[in-house]
């Protein structure tokens, strides 16, 4: 039974409205996404022998190989799902697409986290301090950082068989892909221990490398302005300063992409007596649920982005 009152029901208008936002807002996302992450596997693989031969741009290429996956194919599905509030795709692909979008969102986190370690490793130590601690080459290294990545994404997504449930023409409409009520409380410690993995720890992990970064370039600009010409001293200064922007709009666009949605996990799971509420509460599941989720479909764009504007490799 749902919790539908006559004036909670959305009216054709306001359907008709919100149609119209999702779809101008989801084909943005897809026309910045695709074409900008073809872009940047594009702009590694033929530059392989050059400078972005390093682990970073490999980890790049690996944060860009899954979110061009999910714009091609888990973008679309959401779209209709949250535009239209039913799924037309029947019950394999409600667990496939479904694990595979947590799937391809968890690598493309994870490898935005292995990015900031490395970062930190290769610009205030050195990218050979690792391979010599480790006695590994760059190429084993990054196979080792790939192969983590993609393991834990899996492992993360192998729940969500058992959560999702479909269910066929009701009376309250339908067809329907979604998270079974009892499910939701059986494996409600999974839903608390998800934004730790995707969300908490990489934050941490990008806030705190790059924080350390930006202290060792800030430092070493003041040791070093002593005893070089101003004109020098300028251009490394700037480049410093890019550096820093880079790594700060990539932490910002992060947090406001991922945060909404994780707050409303936590707080629905660390309080199950809201789930009952919110199921058919018309407020979530016509406005706030796919505002959250559409920001987190966002993730896939912003990168391209973010490398045009800061990284002159990819200018």
């Amino acid at each position: 039974d749902s919790t539908y009152t006559m004036n909670e029901i959305p009216s054709q208008e306001s359907q008709l409205i919100r149609t119209v936002i999702m779809s101008v807002s989801y084909l943005i996302v897809v026309l910045i996404a695709i074409p900008g992450n073809i872009f940047i596997i594009y702009a590694i693989v033929i530059n392989r022998n050059t400078s972005m031969s390093s682990s970073t741009f490999r980890l790049i290429l690996n944060s860009a190989i899954a979110d061009l996956a999910f714009a091609v194919c888990a973008l679309p599905c959401t779209y209709m799902e949250d535009t239209y509030d039913n799924w037309y795709l029947g019950e394999f692909m409600c667990l496939v697409m479904r694990s595979t979008a947590i799937i391809l969102i968890t690598a493309s986190i994870l490898s935005m986290t292995f990015i900031a370690i490395d970062r930190c490793i290769t610009m205030i130590y050195s990218s050979s301090w690792l391979q010599s601690r480790c006695r590994l080459t760059n190429n084993a290294l990054t196979i080792i950082y790939v192969i983590i990545i993609w393991l834990i994404s899996i492992a993360t997504a192998v729940p969500q068989y058992t959560i999702i449930e479909y269910r066929g023409l009701t009376s309250i409409g339908g067809p329907f892909c979604y998270f079974g009520l009892s499910n939701l409380r059986r494996f409600r410690y999974y839903f608390l221990l998800f934004p730790i993995i995707c969300f908490l720890i990489p934050v941490i992990v990008m806030i705190s490398c790059y924080a350390a970064i930006a202290y060792y370039l800030l430092r070493r600009n003041h040791q070093s302005s002593l005893g070089i010409s101003t004109s020098k001293k300028s251009k490394v200064h700037q480049r410093d300063i890019n550096v820093i922007r880079m790594l700060i709009a990539t932490v910002v666009t992060f947090l406001i992409f991922w945060l909404p949605y994780n707050i409303f996990v936590v707080y629905f799971n660390a309080l199950p007596e809201l789930i009952d509420q919110a199921r058919f509460n018309n407020k979530y599941q016509f406005i706030l649920i796919p505002v959250m989720k559409f920001l987190g479909c966002c993730h896939c764009c912003h990168n391209p982005i973010i490398y045009l504007i800061f990284n002159k490799n990819f200018q």
